[in-house]
């Protein structure tokens, strides 16, 4: 200090730690129900790495995704935009595609058999679909026995003197279901028949399964139940006639009372995985598979009878499809990421 002149000096504090740039790191494996960490390359104005940076994660998309901290779960499939900010820089956002997790799927899978299990363990009567179930689920054939004949009963169709093709054929696949003989099945009236011989018998020249003309002759489902049901046991027939009567029942328009087109192309596949080597048969598969994909909803499901994404119409396509040697879980089953 002179002559009243004061002298201040300045001292100018550079921060050299200041965020310049702030990228989001590539995720892989990205699927729902299962924690994801983010992370972010940080670096300085000097272009040195930052690690103790305190990130500001966000998700956006359709559906909402829970942010722990840096760690992100998706609970639905789909696109979605992933941001991050540090001390006011923002990084460029990243798209993800979230893809269902099989694991998880599995793990709802067994949840879902085990409820369906405990259901059908307290049925009084199994119809030829349940009755399937039940002994699939359980995989015990005495036990499949015992609870099909000595706690509830087999829901038999028709009385064996109203002579209807579907009917045997429902009931040789109750009789598989229950593991007795279809040749010599106790009916729960009492009478021990043969349910086989006279589906056999029924053979007519066209190579259709009729009994009762005016049903089962043009009846799409008895032909395919048929070839199921004696496939299903090895029970010789005349296979080509058979099919190709399928295949020409095949060519229009069909429904039937509780099947409507869409699962009678389905069940169709069942009938026709096991006879690819008849000429047509392949043809009609590819065919069938393109309507299907034609009719799937845009979240992967199938409707029925006008009820969206209906269990019947989705469970009876999905066998459909494993029959015809297809993954359900393949991209061309999925819609905006969904099966």
């Amino acid at each position: 200090e002179a002559q009243g002149i004061s002298v201040e000096k300045i001292i100018e504090v550079i921060d050299y730690q200041k965020i310049f740039n702030v990228k989001i790191n590539e995720l892989v494996d990205v699927v729902t129900d299962k924690d994801i960490q983010l992370t972010a390359s940080i670096t300085d104005s000097e272009g040195q790495v930052v690690t103790d940076a305190n990130i500001t994660w966000g998700v956006e998309g359709e559906h909402t995704a829970l942010v722990n901290g840096s760690a992100v779960r998706f609970t639905h499939p789909g696109v979605y935009m992933i941001t991050a900010e540090v001390n006011g820089v923002k990084a460029r956002a990243l798209e993800v595609q979230v893809e269902l997790n099989s694991e998880s799927i599995q793990t709802q899978v067994a949840q879902a058999v085990e409820h369906m299990k405990k259901y059908l363990e307290n049925k009084g009567q199994y119809d030829y679909i349940s009755a399937l179930a039940y002994s699939k689920v359980v995989n015990n054939a005495e036990l499949s026995q015992k609870q099909m004949r000595s706690i509830g009963h087999l829901r038999e169709y028709g009385n064996h003197d109203e002579k209807y093709s579907l009917y045997y054929a429902k009931n040789i696949l109750q009789a598989v279901a229950a593991s007795e003989n279809p040749k010599q099945f106790k009916t729960y009236k009492g009478p021990v028949v043969d349910l086989v011989t006279p589906l056999v018998k029924a053979q007519d020249a066209d190579g259709h399964f009729t009994m009762f003309y005016n049903f089962d002759k043009t009846s799409v489902a008895t032909q395919v139940w048929a070839i199921i049901a004696l496939d299903l046991i090895n029970e010789p027939y005349n296979e080509e006639a058979a099919v190709k009567d399928l295949l020409k029942g095949l060519n229009g328009p069909i429904s039937e009372g509780s099947y409507k087109e869409q699962e009678l192309r389905a069940l169709s596949l069942i009938a026709l995985s096991k006879h690819r080597d008849i000429e047509g048969v392949n043809q009609q598969i590819t065919t069938i598979l393109n309507y299907l994909k034609s009719q799937q909803n845009e979240d992967g499901g199938f409707n029925y009878g006008g009820y969206t994404n209906n269990p019947f119409a989705i469970g009876t396509v999905i066998q459909g499809l494993i029959a015809a040697g297809e993954n359900p879980y393949d991209a061309k089953w999925k819609k905006n990421g969904k099966t």
